[in-house]
């Protein structure tokens, strides 16, 4: 449900600022700077352990797959990968992108791909 806007690095919630600094604020996170490659990154870690039960085991399941997807890219890969969504080509810079759109792909779908779809179509009563 977050709203997502196009940001020169790749898509982002708008909600996400306000989301850190209440993790700050709270204690149950904070800042701290880490050495990456050449400079001092500033990361975001967290001092609690994560409330899992407010996820299904598909929405966990779901995650652990995007991050073994992308567990290898780097900021600059993650990014080109970003502007390639239909929702950041079609949207202007710093504007929300349309949460439809991340149903739109311009790639075709795969069996396995369309065989969730339906899935979550009977499930949501979206099924003819």
């Amino acid at each position: 449900g977050a709203t997502y806007r196009r940001l020169p690095a790749g898509p982002a919630p708008r909600e996400m600022l306000s989301v850190r600094e209440k993790l700050i604020d709270t204690g149950d996170a904070i800042i701290e700077q880490r050495p990456y490659l050449w400079r001092l990154q500033d990361r975001l870690v967290a001092r609690r352990e994560p409330d899992l039960s407010v996820f299904s085991a598909d929405e966990l399941s779901l995650v652990d797959e995007v991050v073994g997807e992308f567990w290898h890219y780097n900021a600059r890969a993650i990014s080109e990968e970003s502007h390639r969504e239909w929702g950041w080509l079609t949207s202007e810079e710093y504007a929300d992108i349309p949460y439809q759109t991340a149903w739109v792909s311009s790639q075709p779908l795969d069996d396995e791909q369309i065989e969730r779809g339906q899935q979550l179509a009977e499930e949501l009563g979206l099924r003819r």
